[in-house]
């Protein structure tokens, strides 16, 4: 027996309908997670610069610390870094956004307990600028927040680092430009005497580690689910 058509509405099943999170909603809520985690990060980070359990141990500088002579101009590429910061942020994947606020909330609480219960510093050997016109106003800007602490691991540099395992995974063009831009960063702060070789190091191998395991529990937390 076949079944009679029908035209009559009430009786066709509607289609289902995929839900999308609006463009602009999604932003909304990148730009206030960004704002917590900059409080998470600068609210302790200058806190300790004006106080530690012991006194700093102060780290010697290397060749290469040595050899890089101080360049006011590099505070152009140190500070404009926090613009690629702001686009890695909201133009990354929901999974590796996800991955990066997890991995900066946690690169910032180890940095944090290590600058409390380890506190460290370096000498900040800049010489006396005779003519202050030459000097960038944004340098005089810096030398009032200059304070010779939380210095091992580096904090900035692991940032960097994980903002460049963040766009590691877009194209061969996106990858180079994100290197050549983190090493033009890192000798920033190496020109302006900000950190020490070392310091950039410990807080690249950090920054790796904490990705590495971060990127380790999302994928078995999408193998849970399946």
């Amino acid at each position: 027996m076949e079944l009679e058509h029908t035209d009559d509405p009430l009786t066709q099943l509607p289609v289902p309908v995929p839900v999308t999170v609006p463009v602009t909603l999604a932003s909304g809520r990148r730009f206030c997670m960004g704002v917590i985690l900059a409080i998470w990060i600068l609210s302790p980070f200058f806190l300790l610069q004006q106080f530690s359990l012991y006194k700093p141990f102060v780290i010697k500088p290397l060749f290469l610390d040595q050899w890089i002579s101080y360049e006011p101009l590099a505070i152009y590429p140190y500070l404009l870094f926090l613009l690629t910061l702001i686009w890695v942020f909201f133009k990354t994947s929901h999974l590796t956004f996800i991955k990066l606020c997890k991995s900066i909330a946690l690169v910032s609480l180890i940095s944090h307990l290590c600058f409390f219960f380890i506190p460290t510093g370096i000498i900040t050997d800049v010489p006396p600028v005779i003519d202050t016109d030459a000097v960038p106003i944004l340098n005089h800007w810096l030398d009032t927040f200059r304070n010779p602490r939380n210095s091992l691991p580096s904090l900035y540099s692991a940032i960097a680092t994980l903002s460049l395992c963040a766009w590691w995974k877009e194209s061969v063009l996106i990858k180079i430009t994100a290197l050549l831009w983190t090493v033009i960063f890192l000798w920033a702060a190496l020109a302006l005497k900000q950190n020490y070789l070392i310091s950039e190091v410990a807080g690249m191998a950090l920054a790796l580690a904490v990705w590495i395991f971060a990127s380790t529990a999302v994928k078995a937390k999408g193998s849970d689910k399946k």
